[in-house]
């Protein structure tokens, strides 16, 4: 794998890791499956395999010490491919998506150029459906074409 797919991947994962929808144990297991098929895997593979009993926020800085260049845009595109997938899956998840959206975008993760605006929009969907202004089938239908427009198309 080259570094600039293991890095890749180790910030995808890190925004998994933090929005709760893979665990320590699923990361661990990513590094351990490197670790067996590199013959001189990178220390920071160790650090993570080794970090099985550690707490999110300390599997959250191993990911951060992959070595290796890579896009944010990209990353956050994958992120969103995944987002897109969860809510799918389980469309009562769509509210706390947006949240992460909302918070993303404040954090500067999702640059406005990029991303457009909706991010600061689409928690407030929520809200609204909430008071009945319009339906959650509104607010969620809004999230998921945001999503669509915005994921990596490998993850739609």
């Amino acid at each position: 794998m080259t570094a600039t797919n293991l890095k890749r991947d180790a910030e995808i994962l890190r925004y998994r890791l933090i929005v709760g929808e893979v665990s320590v144990e699923d990361v661990v297991a990513w590094a351990d499956g490197i670790i067996m098929k590199e013959p001189e895997p990178d220390a920071s593979l160790l650090d993570i395999s080794l970090a099985r009993r550690g707490g999110v926020h300390e599997v959250v800085r191993l990911l951060r010490t992959v070595p290796g260049e890579t896009s944010s845009i990209d990353v956050m595109r994958a992120w969103l491919g995944h987002m897109l997938t969860a809510l799918r899956s389980d469309p009562g998840c769509g509210r706390t998506i947006a949240q992460w959206l909302y918070r993303w975008a404040i954090e500067g993760e999702l640059p406005e150029a990029e991303f457009g605006w909706e991010p600061y929009a689409l928690d407030d969907s929520f809200h609204l459906a909430d008071t009945g202004v319009c339906s959650l089938d509104d607010a969620l239908a809004q999230l998921e074409e945001y999503l669509l427009r915005h994921a990596a198309a490998v993850n739609r």
